[in-house]
């Protein structure tokens, strides 16, 4: 490992999260707890759904949601299940920015498939109040709908990777997903309303920003504010990993 560049060492732990990942069936179970989820969730959001804006935004943000918690389930385990081996690696030449990033490009197809499995429940279930009489319009929504729930879905596996670079192991990592996803909820200011001093607060939950973009495609708000809530999405996903790099930085440091 010491004699690897940053670049070689990236694919090296792409191919290690590649090779868990499949060795423990990750694939099958992701696919099926996915489709499970969602055809739960097709059934429960209504027949308003992507009819009326209010029902569609209360919908927009359970699917918000599910994409966090998708995220954050993906990564929250991850580094804090290691905690030793990265000491051991660091010391030995590992680059930090190396294996976050090598982690979190494997990721990147697992919250890609997550979002395509559930967007196309989604899309084929509501197929007809999507396209509300206009289809050319509607295949454009189709894809806003598909981008944004990538966006939220990378922006929350990035979320779990910071969280879990702080954490001892993955007891406390359990532990910490219910915390994560409450605050996502409830200081969204969507269904549950903040006091006037908070609402401040509601900025840093990618459950606002993700379902102000959905409430854009549907109800045709203006494009620059669904591209200002893609752009936050992304600024969250970049931040997180920064983060997550800087913080393992210190790991050589860490006694616990």
């Amino acid at each position: 490992m010491e004699y690897s560049s940053r670049i070689q060492q990236i694919k090296i732990y792409f191919g290690k999260r590649k090779r868990e990942y499949l060795n423990g069936k990750g694939l099958s179970r992701t696919i099926i707890y996915t489709v499970v989820i969602g055809c739960l969730l097709a059934l429960v959001l209504g027949e308003q759904f992507f009819k009326e804006e209010p029902t569609s935004k209360s919908g927009f943000f359970i699917l918000a949601t599910i994409c966090i918690f998708y995220g954050v389930f993906n990564s929250v385990r991850l580094v804090c299940g290691e905690r030793e081996i990265i000491k051991h690696e660091h010391r030995s030449g590992m680059h930090i920015s190396s294996y976050i990033l090598g982690y979190a490009a494997f990721n990147f197809f697992i919250c890609l498939l997550h979002a395509l499995v559930t967007w196309g429940i989604i899309a084929v279930w509501y197929y007809p109040a999507i396209i509300g009489g206009t289809e050319t319009h509607a295949y454009m929504r189709l894809v806003g709908y598909l981008f944004t729930m990538i966006f939220i879905t990378c922006a929350a596996d990035a979320m779990g990777l910071f969280v879990s670079s702080f954490l001892k192991n993955t007891f406390d990592a359990m532990k910490a997903m219910p915390f994560v996803m409450i605050l996502q909820i409830a200081f969204a200011d969507i269904v549950l309303p903040l006091p006037s001093k908070l609402t401040w607060i509601s900025n840093l939950t990618l459950s606002k920003w993700g379902t102000n973009a959905m409430m854009a495609i549907g109800f045709h708000k203006e494009d620059s504010n669904l591209l200002g809530c893609w752009g936050v999405l992304i600024l969250f996903t970049l931040a997180f990993l920064a983060l997550s790099i800087l913080v393992l930085q210190s790991i050589d440091k860490d006694q616990r």
